[in-house]
């Protein structure tokens, strides 16, 4: 397979581009354009970073296990991983509200966006 940057742009890269939805053709960027294209992600990283300490330190990571009470009185704890935001409620894992996998969808978002009009 050819490097990207090496010799002529393959045919995703044109310079007649048929507007679509999934654009299965690309414009050149220019360089300010490859600048901020690249800004952008770096910040959103930061920010995903960010949020996962938000995270971390309002729920901190635990493991939560499920408990089968066998036939012959045998206890198996059984574990389930790590699974986040979680209370033990008569002995099940339940889940609440997900406000950070909510903000970090909302950053994913924003940054495939605004990247998506820049590119355009």
């Amino acid at each position: 397979m050819a490097h990207v940057f090496e010799g002529a742009p393959d045919g995703r890269q044109a310079g007649d581009i048929k507007p679509g939805r999934f654009r299965p053709q690309y414009r050149v960027l220019t360089d300010e354009e490859k600048a901020l294209h690249d800004a952008i992600k770096a910040k959103a990283a930061e920010m995903e970073a960010l949020f996962e300490r938000a995270r971390e330190l309002r729920y901190p990571p635990m493991e939560i296990v499920a408990v089968d009470v066998q036939a012959d009185g045998l206890v198996v704890e059984m574990p389930l991983g790590d699974v986040g935001i979680a209370s033990v409620v008569t002995g099940t894992a339940w889940i609440g509200p997900d406000y950070f996998g909510d903000g970090m969808r909302s950053l994913e978002l924003a940054v495939m966006w605004t990247v998506k009009g820049l590119t355009a």
